[in-house]
């Protein structure tokens, strides 16, 4: 003995449903509050909130090192300058020098090592010119603000539909795509936002951290072969000092 059952589909009237047939973007469903949630007794999240000191203190904080960035960087544009010129000054004629009449071969150690060393400098240098020069990317880039602000607001408002789906800023009250994060120094949403490094006066994020990352990596380079070339004539003035 079967039985057989029959399935009728319920009609809606949601008008956020479309036919797949269509092509239509699937959004998401609201379902109404349950029992346990629209109990009077359910604990209720209240959003977290600071303290007055505590957002002042931040503030302060954020205003210090954004007003420290051109001081930091131009200490830095010194240490670099400094190092470099005590570099090609003092160590590298300590270990190589220019023979006369020996040709390309017999100073090849010298053309070899000054390739070397003016290459770190330019890597040094060039990274981080554009870790500086080079935007890290926000949400709005790419928008131009007319006079009247209608590009501006037309985006404004395609982006209101995803609201419901995407993280929203809190401060900024823009969408947040993902490792999308507010930078309260430059007081704007940075994609893929590392961190504010007041060294370089500017965020670290999309567009610009790999000059930041390679900007570090011939840094670090550059100071391991310091050392390195470094020891000898260091050495040598120690041994002076003591005699």
């Amino acid at each position: 003995m079967s039985r057989s059952i029959e399935f009728t589909a319920l009609p809606t009237s949601d008008p956020l449903d479309i036919d797949l047939e269509q092509g239509g973007p699937i959004l998401p469903t609201t379902y109404p509050p349950t029992a346990a949630t629209s109990s009077p007794n359910a604990p209720t999240r209240l959003p977290r909130k600071k303290s007055t000191l505590t957002a002042k203190i931040e503030q302060l904080t954020d205003k210090a090192i954004d007003g420290l960035g051109p001081v930091l960087l131009c200490l830095a544009f010194l240490l670099l300058s400094v190092c470099t010129f005590a570099y090609f000054s003092v160590v590298f004629p300590f270990h190589y020098q220019w023979q006369e009449g020996e040709g390309v071969f017999g100073n090849l150690g010298y053309i070899v090592n000054m390739i070397w060393s003016c290459y770190l400098v330019w890597g040094i240098t060039a990274n981080y010119y554009y870790a500086v020069r080079t935007p890290p990317g926000g949400v709005l880039d790419g928008i131009e603000r007319t006079t009247d602000d209608v590009t501006y607001q037309s985006v404004l408002l395609e982006m209101e539909t995803y609201t419901e789906i995407t993280p929203t800023c809190k401060r900024c009250l823009l969408p947040k795509p993902e490792r999308t994060h507010h930078c309260s120094v430059c007081k704007k949403c940075v994609l893929k936002y590392d961190h504010h490094c007041p060294w370089i006066h500017n965020c670290v994020g999309h567009y610009n951290h790999r000059y930041f990352v390679m900007f570090l990596t011939y840094l670090s380079t550059a100071c391991f072969y310091y050392v390195f070339m470094g020891v000898g004539p260091f050495m040598l003035a120690a041994a002076v000092d003591n005699g």
